[in-house]
């Protein structure tokens, strides 16, 4: 038996859905020893030449595997036709770009094989019914070989560590690994440190290309023993198949671990399931076979990465795509430079390429190009061929960048075009000052920060409407075929911050600089200074970075990028490594920032710095200003013993509430949108109050007469209260049409009308009611018509029933009424009645003896229609339906309600006080059975199409009012808390209103109180106070709802200072104002939803449109108007929106695998 072994691994560019060509690159480097398959003669020479017995190819080189029902990424390794083992993925990769939890599962088994049963057509080729599926190992007759799969070499539970211990001599891993700057070195050395702890061979193989993808696979494949790379692939290359061998001696791995491992060791872990191989990979005579050595391994530098890598994955992209060529607005900066720089990178590998033999490069080239006997040797020349380049002047740009742009495309030989932009600029300026009436205006001009962005933003996006324009109209203007891909130039560090213009040039087919910094770039170009000899790049260094988007100044740029973000892009590059690379927060990123900038920056510039990249964060500040104050004010109340009742960190306390809720967030947000509107109608409202307050106090003012001066004396006396009676007027029932009317809320005005008009002929009717009979009690208790008796708690008044019965006996009014009342009356047996029964007397008006019988046969039709119901459909039936449980709760309620009428009223009680036995009057309960009554027949709302509307916009309101609900408790809370701060204990009730007489009264006329009509004082609103946190709450509920908030106003007014009067005017305006216009703005908006939904087209309806119609209607375009007009005509469907019919067509051109643009 030999020892030295011969081993190849590859790197293959593998496209999607490409099958034929897949299996070409396959076969086209596999070895005769393991397939008996037809072979292209090449790879077949290669292969023997060599003397390769075990080939590894990349991650999902051929399938995926389906599994008890189950997808997962595998290793098939066969020989001679028949298939050894399938190994699953066991740990998946789900970091950086890779998403493989989408697609596939993890095998959970370790150590575990068991059998698969093979689809019948690879049972025909193999002649195998099952084969091991696992985590299992293949022992051959003179090593052992284990495999691994992409990011389990990366995970610190590597497969190889427990292999090794188990006695696997040959590592195998089948990856997937796209590239990233200074990524190579990383995988090298994860490589030669598998194999360095426990010895053994590492057999490395890798995907090459993009796969029409924004992620370029860069190859390295490699073969490394007992901690040395023996053989290793190019990083970068245009080569399709790429084939690495080596051969080692397998004692050198033995001898290795001999060395180092304990003999112990591999009994500390579960023993791999060997699947035994009659086969072997050494041959019996190889003494005199030469063993590779090691070499040493030089990385690119991350400049030259730059150079080949993306250079390398655009012409991959370009291929593939059936486009002739790019198209790079170019403006003369490092970032559209460096995009300019890869594209002439690309074009110089693909001359050596071509140069050194490459059949499939130069077969790509002449499709793309159309020319089949074209042969590209210069890089300029070819560049000029595939490669446009295009600076879009604007009246803002410099004569500077023009030329750096130009002297840089004529050093890579592009083709240059100098477009000018104004003409476009000005056209959509022109439309939207027809639309709107105004013309923006840029910040040096006058203009304001929204006028000045929207001109800068503009300006970027008409470059990226033309580049596509031109994109795909530049060739065939020269009568060449194809179109153009669009090439971007936004970099790493602009994405990360947000400062770029959304559809610019970062929005473009591909961007090769998307993933590296600035910093990078400049070195980059610098780099290609010296490899390609562009000395234009030079200037293009020297010069500040800038958009050139606003004016100039005296010809000369004033605008630079690193002004507008108040950081320098070499500090950003650090800011932006810490966060996306270190996962550094704002704390985290000072930490570091403190030692690394401690040269540069003081402690605090360091902070501010590393804290700028979250300004953006509102809330997260917010959090750290509200708990530094509430902290602050905590360590004042205690060390200083100030007063509670002075607390700030009760006035802040609501802002956690707002933070939590999303909806309150949102809210907000269109509240402020909402206040530069609110603010306009206020400043409207105060221009009319100071108008009105000038004339009247022009009019009324003080004259010599003394009697002539009453309006003047109690409204036009001085400024501050001039403009209280005005705002009071205007915004009380003596004029409520003028607050409405200046908020345009017509709506409002017709509702609050209609409202109020019905709640005054209610309010009206019953007060008419109880003064007469509180009118007719005072003359009944009068002195030898009444009686009054004297008890320790004082007087009470009462009337003696005789005299109330003699009474009613001269009253004209229906008998059954008269004979009611006196039969109430007739139940008190002391003979005597007190006010409050005396008014509960003439409640028996109330009964109508037709009304309960109605009543009653209701309820016993409703029973009776509850039982049939039941009879019929059985319980679980009845209460299956929402309308038969609504129907159910109410019949038994009813009955019920009914039944303690018939028991508290119709059975007489003689030992029961007729004052105490009742806990509700039997009109209040009449009138609960006729409410219940009518409220059955909501049933019938959702069968009518408006009530059902509105219906549910109710409902919905009720939702969408927790958010509104949840900031009116905020603006009431903070409110109230300003409330006891300012106005605590300055109003107090007398401790005897009923020793105040008019006498008393007329005494106290150089003091606050005043009994006039209207007032505070007379009222009785005593318990409307600031004392304490509820009855603030009240008060501001009442000054809110009650239409005479005035008398608040002027009670405060006259108890503490005028300055009072801001503070309510403030919360009237909050309350009343703000708040009534987002309500109804609210419900109309939820009523347009509804209203709209209700109307629209539904699903039913389009399905019902005829197929024949509906392929007519898309293909349209073809056809001229009138028949496309008789073809609508004759749709039975004609409310079928203009969405429905669409007409786009690809492009010309396009290839059907053109990627999308983002």
């Amino acid at each position: 038996m030999g020892r030295k072994v011969t081993l190849a691994t590859c790197c293959l560019n593998q496209w999607a859905l490409d099958f034929e060509g897949n299996l070409t690159r396959i076969l086209k480097m596999t070895s005769p020893r393991f397939r008996s398959t037809v072979f292209s003669k090449t790879g077949i020479e290669i292969a023997k030449q060599k003397g390769a017995k075990y080939r590894l190819g990349p991650e999902l080189e051929i399938w995926p595997v389906m599994h008890h029902n189950v997808r997962y990424n595998c290793r098939v390794i066969f020989l001679n036709k028949k298939i050894l083992l399938i190994r699953p993925k066991m740990l998946l990769a789900n970091y950086g770009n890779n998403r493989e939890f989408r697609w596939f599962s993890p095998w959970s088994r370790p150590r575990h094989v068991e059998e698969y049963f093979l689809p019948r057509m690879i049972q025909d080729v193999t002649g195998q019914t099952t084969v091991p599926f696992g985590d299992g190992v293949l022992s051959t007759k003179d090593t052992c070989i284990g495999s691994e799969i992409c990011a389990e070499l990366w995970n610190p539970r590597s497969p190889h560590v427990d292999m090794g211990l188990d006695g696997i001599e040959i590592f195998t891993n089948s990856s997937a690994s796209y590239h990233e700057l200074r990524k190579a070195d990383y995988r090298v050395n994860l490589v030669k440190s598998a194999t360095t702890k426990s010895g053994g061979i590492y057999l490395f193989a890798n995907q090459k290309g993009c796969d029409g993808d924004r992620l370029y696979y860069d190859g390295c494949a490699m073969i490394a023993i007992n901690g040395d790379v023996v053989a290793r692939g190019a990083q970068f290359s245009l080569e399709d198949v790429e084939v690495v061998t080596a051969t080692l001696d397998l004692e050198d791995v033995r001898s290795y671990r001999g060395e180092r491992c304990h003999p112990h060791m591999e009994y500390e872990h579960k023993p791999f399931q060997r699947i035994k191989t009659d086969f072997s990979l050494s041959d019996c005579d190889d003494r005199c076979l030469p063993t590779h050595q090691p070499e040493e391994w030089i990385f690119h530098s991350p400049e030259e990465e730059i150079s080949l890598g993306p250079a390398c994955w655009l012409w991959d992209y370009l291929r593939r795509s059936g486009q002739a060529g790019f198209l790079l607005p170019l403006s003369g900066g490092v970032d559209s430079s460096s995009t300019a720089c890869i594209v002439y990178s690309m074009c110089v590998q693909i001359c050596q390429a071509v140069k050194d033999g490459n059949s499939q490069v130069l077969e790509d080239v002449q499709r793309v190009v159309s020319d089949s006997s074209y042969r590209p040797e210069d890089p300029r020349e070819l560049c000029g061929r595939l490669f446009t380049t295009c600076y879009m002047a604007s009246e803002n740009s410099s004569e500077d960048t023009r030329n750096r742009a130009k002297d840089l495309a004529s050093q890579i030989g592009s083709n240059h075009l100098n477009i000018n932009i104004d003409m476009a600029v000005k056209g959509m300026l022109g439309i939207f000052s027809m639309v709107m009436g105004k013309w923006p205006q840029f910040r040096a001009n006058g203009g304001s920060a929204r006028e000045n962005l929207a001109l800068q933003n503009v300006q970027a996006r008409i470059r990226m409407i033309l580049a596509y324009l031109f994109a795909q109209l530049c060739l065939w203007a020269q009568g060449k075929p194809g179109g153009l891909l669009v090439l971007g130039s936004a970099n790493v560090d602009e994405s990360l911050t947000g400062y770029f213009t959304k559809y610019d040039c970062s929005s473009a087919d591909i961007n090769p600089i998307g993933g590296v910094s600035k910093m990078d770039l400049k070195c980059f170009l610098q780099y290609c200074v010296k490899r390609f000899q562009l000395t234009a790049l030079v200037s293009i260094l020297d010069a500040p970075p800038t958009a050139e988007l606003e004016p100039l100044t005296d010809g000369k740029v004033v605008q630079t990028d690193e002004a507008d973000m108040g950081m320098t892009y070499s500090e950003l590059s650090v800011i932006g490594r810490l966060r996306k690379i270190s996962k550094c927060g704002p704390y985290s990123m000072f930490c570091k920032l403190i030692h690394s900038w401690r040269e540069t920056f003081s402690p605090s510039q360091a902070y501010l710095i590393g804290w700028d990249e979250f300004r953006m964060n509102k809330w997260l500040i917010g959090y750290i200003v509200v708990i530094a104050a509430s902290v602050i004010d905590w360590m004042l109340s205690i060390s200083m013993v100030c007063s509670e009742s002075l607390r700030v960190r009760r006035l802040i306390r609501p802002f956690f509430l707002l933070q939590n809720s999303s909806l309150m967030k949102k809210t907000l947000k269109c509240i402020k949108r909402t206040l530069p509107e609110i603010a306009s109608v206020i400043l409207l409202l105060a221009l009319h109050l100071c108008l009105f307050t000038m004339i009247g106090m022009l009019i009324f003012a003080k004259s010599d007469d003394p009697k002539k001066n009453g309006e003047w004396e109690t409204y036009f006396k001085n400024l501050p209260k001039a403009l209280s009676s005005l705002l009071v007027l205007l915004t009380t029932a003596n004029n409520p049409d003028g607050t409405y009317l200046l908020m345009n809320l017509m709506t409002a005005i017709i509702y609050n009308q209609f409202r109020g008009y019905l709640l005054m002929s209610v309010q009206t009717s019953i007060i008419r009611r109880r003064l007469g009979i509180r009118a007719a009690f005072e003359v009944l208790c009068c002195p030898g018509r009444g009686h009054t008796s004297t008890q320790s708690e004082g007087h009470v008044e009462r009337v003696a029933v005789n005299m109330f019965l003699q009474v009613m006996n001269r009253v004209h009014m229906k008998s059954y009424c008269r004979q009611a009342i006196i039969k109430a009356a007739q139940q008190f047996p002391d003979g005597f009645i007190n006010g409050e029964a005396f008014q509960s007397l003439f409640n028996e008006l109330d009964k109508d003896f037709m009304k309960e019988i109605l009543n009653c046969i209701f309820i016993l039709y409703y029973l009776i229609e509850m039982l049939l119901k039941i009879v019929a459909f059985g319980w679980k039936g009845y209460l299956s339906y929402r309308n038969n449980i609504f129907d159910g709760f109410l019949t038994v309620l009813l009955l019920a309600i009914q039944i303690a009428i018939f028991i508290t009223y119709r059975i007489p009680y003689k030992e029961v006080d007729p004052i105490t036995q009742r806990w509700m009057t039997l009109w209040e309960m009449v009138r609960l059975v006729n409410m219940l009554i009518v409220f059955r027949f909501l049933r019938i709302i959702p069968e009518i199409k408006l009530m059902a509307v509105v219906a549910s916009t109710l409902v919905d309101l009720v939702k969408n009012l927790r958010a509104f609900a949840g900031i009116l408790l905020v603006v009431y809370y903070v409110f109230a808390v300003l409330g006891i701060w300012l106005f605590q204990g300055a109003i107090t009730a007398p401790s005897n209103m009923s020793l105040i007489t008019n006498s008393t009264i007329e005494n106290k006329t150089a003091g606050p109180f005043s009994m006039d009509c209207g007032t505070f004082e007379q009222l009785e609103y005593w318990p409307n106070n600031f004392d304490d946190f509820a009855s603030s709450l009240i008060l501001l509920y009442n000054i809110m709802v009650v239409n005479n908030w005035h008398v608040f106003t002027d009670a405060y007014t006259r108890y503490t200072t005028e300055w009072s009067l801001v503070y309510f005017v403030a919360w009237w305006l909050t309350s009343s104002v703000m708040w009534v216009n987002l309500f109804v703005a609210l419900i109309l908006e939820n009523f347009t939803y509804k209203w709209d939904r209700s109307n629209a087209l539904s699903v039913q309806d389009v399905e019902r449109i005829a197929y024949q119609s509906t392929v007519q209607l898309i293909f349209s375009d073809g056809s001229t108007g009138s028949e496309r007009g008789q073809l609508i005509s004759c749709d039975p469907w004609q409310t079928l929106p203009n969405t429905c019919l669409p007409g786009a067509a690809l492009s010309p051109g396009r290839s059907l695998f053109w990627p999308g643009r983002g």
